[in-house]
């Protein structure tokens, strides 16, 4: 398997912990998708990270899609998320405020870092400061 992205992306890091702790051997990619957008775009349509590539060539796109996948190679003893019941929604909620707070975290850091201050939107900032901050005490 060949794992599409670099290790700045929390995604990306979330697939490559998850296949080290599986234990499947994979080899990555650290394709751009900054760098090199068309490049990106002929693994992924959406030219989007993280992506993984199986054995036989099929294009495995989204984290979550992704892990889901290894757990059902792996099965269900040795799955990362539990299989059914209370416990996998707990997980999945665990999950989901997470990524949730992840993805605010980058959205501000998009609008602090690449757009011009006079383009900065300060009650999207502050929206989102919210969100982050009660992802973060849910968690």
């Amino acid at each position: 398997m060949i794992l599409v992205g670099q290790y700045d992306s929390p995604y990306v890091r979330r697939v490559a912990i998850s296949l080290h702790l599986l234990e499947l051997p994979f080899t990555r990619n650290p394709i751009s998708v900054f760098g090199d957008a068309d490049a990106m775009r002929e693994i992924n349509p959406l030219g989007r990270i993280p992506s993984l590539v199986l054995e036989d060539g099929e294009v495995l796109i989204d984290s979550a899609a992704i892990l889901d996948y290894l757990d059902e190679q792996v099965g269900p003893a040795r799955a990362l998320l539990p299989v059914s019941g209370e416990p996998r929604r707990h997980a999945l909620q665990i999950i989901a405020i997470a990524t949730g707070a992840i993805d605010k975290a980058g959205a501000i850091a998009y609008e602090r870092m690449l757009r011009p201050l006079d383009k900065q939107h300060a009650p999207w900032l502050e929206r989102c400061a919210v969100q982050l901050a009660s992802a973060l005490a849910a968690l």
